[in-house]
């Protein structure tokens, strides 16, 4: 851990930020490896004849959308299946993957 804000340990702002975005990327890695595997989804999103697993937690940060869909009070929001309408299934499996990987 840096020692002061915006230094890190070989105290220039410009480390602290590379270490910052390498956690970042690692942590995402592994929450997308998680998905793969569906280890800790606590959810199944259908989206026309297609199911996806997926962490609840990671779509409501990502995403106004789905932060009111699962906790705003929406009937949906206590459900372990949720029906996605008005989206073609491989238009959000690339949304999906957007949000687990920024890529």
């Amino acid at each position: 851990m840096a020692a002061s804000a915006g230094m890190g340990k070989g105290g220039s702002a410009s480390s602290s930020v590379s270490s910052s975005e390498r956690h970042a990327r690692l942590l995402l890695a592994q929450i997308n490896r998680l998905r793969a595997g569906h280890s800790f989804c606590d959810v199944r999103l259908e989206v026309g004849p297609e199911a996806f697993s997926v962490h609840r937690l990671v779509l409501a940060a990502s995403s106004p959308y789905f932060a009111a869909l699962f906790a705003g009070g929406m009937k949906e929001s206590g459900r372990d299946v949720v029906r996605i309408a008005g989206v073609e299934a491989d238009t959000f499996h690339t949304l999906l993957d957007f949000i687990y990987t920024g890529v």
